[in-house]
């Protein structure tokens, strides 16, 4: 069996689990693959959610304050039925709701005692840090040695960012956490791999699960896929799949902050479709994933340099800092590129979900594309 258990600072990117990369791993539950979630993740995420409510609500109460002393109006409350607490509940509730219904496996609090734990920092034995902090992290490592259990034929792959906490430097188990497989599991051992982030599960672990189809590759960059016409599809959905998020350096404008760059509102024509890759799942999903070039409207970020240095040398990069006043916003026309992602009903023709990531100046760009 293959077991993927995912930590807090992977989920966070996409707390309800709709991104096409993770919505077909979900997929993959009973097919060879279980996926694990620890209670303490899910006790994380929804204080997560807590705090950036909190926070969203002051800030929108800031603006229409502002706006009310601008327009000499008064405007409603839009937030009066909402509050942190409601919504870090209502995320709890629903989210467990979800994934148990998709097979996935919600982990109890591991059978550790104090005495262990209190063991492992003070000798420094990973995921304890030589400053001795690392106590949620082993919470989860010990969830993952009880999740393998009394069976050794299972690969357990754990989803983290923290690399230095579980890994070591060649990308692998870190030598503490071996010794924890080895004691447990004297004979026929379980194999333990990491993972950044779901793309990289995708690509380096579960290829066999989900196999990639090479016709199927050639058809999606053609006129139809599945009685989807994707190049149309893009025109129509493809600005909202990409989120308004900004494209970096793609599009050289004068008085434009480089590295915070354009936010496309508008795609008006695909030039090309390439780097295709299709996997199949349990019928009768695809995942689908494509890079797509495009003309597209933009809006970029003007400033006056001779007023609005942070200090005397450096201009200040960032139209959003506390300490900078940013002019005007412009309208360009530019060519952009973005990768897509997205999961496919084939049977009913339907894109079910979609997500777009801007390709930067540096990347495809600059590499023929």
């Amino acid at each position: 069996a293959t077991l993927l258990l995912f930590d807090t600072n992977v989920l966070w990117g996409d707390p309800w689990f709709e991104a096409p990369d993770t919505q077909a791993l979900l997929m993959l539950n009973g097919h060879g693959v279980q996926v694990l979630v620890p209670d303490l993740v899910l006790r994380e995420q929804e204080n997560h959610v807590r705090r950036e409510v909190s926070g969203d609500m002051k800030a929108v109460k800031r603006s229409l304050g502002k706006l009310s002393q601008l327009t000499n109006r008064s405007f409603s409350d839009p937030l009066r039925d909402v509050t942190p607490e409601a919504a870090a509940e209502n995320y709890a509730k629903e989210i467990r709701k979800r994934l148990e219904s998709t097979g996935t496996v919600i982990l109890p609090m591991p059978e550790v005692s104090h005495a262990e734990l209190s063991a492992r920092a003070v000798l420094k034995r990973r995921p304890f840090s030589d400053n001795g902090k690392g106590y949620r992290d082993s919470l989860i490592w010990y969830s993952a040695l009880e999740a393998i259990g009394e069976t050794n034929d299972t690969h357990l792959i754990i989803v983290s960012k923290n690399v230095k906490d579980f890994g070591n430097m060649q990308g692998g188990l870190h030598s503490d956490l071996q010794d924890d497989v080895k004691n447990r599991w004297r004979e026929t051992q379980p194999l333990v791999s990491l993972a950044t982030n779901v793309r990289e599960c995708w690509d380096k672990h579960l290829t066999m699960f989900a196999p990639r189809s090479r016709d199927l590759e050639v058809e999606l960059v053609s006129e139809k896929f599945f009685g989807i016409y994707i190049r149309r599809w893009l025109n129509e959905e493809g600005t909202r799949a990409l989120g308004g998020r900004s494209f970096g350096e793609a599009v050289a404008y004068p008085g434009v902050a480089e590295e915070f760059g354009p936010v496309v509102f508008s795609i008006e024509r695909v030039i090309a479709l390439d780097s295709p890759e299709v996997r199949k799942l349990p019928d009768p999903l695809v995942h689908v994933r494509f890079s797509a070039r495009f003309v597209g409207m933009a809006d970029v970020w003007e400033f006056r340099p001779d007023e609005e240095y942070a200090d005397d040398d450096v201009p200040p990069r960032d139209p959003f800092a506390k300490n900078r006043v940013w002019s005007s916003v412009a309208t360009c026309s530019g060519t952009f590129r973005a990768d897509f992602s997205l999961l496919i009903d084939c049977s009913n023709q339907k894109v079910l979900a979609a997500v777009g990531q801007p390709c930067r100046r540096g990347e495809k760009e600059e590499n023929g594309a």
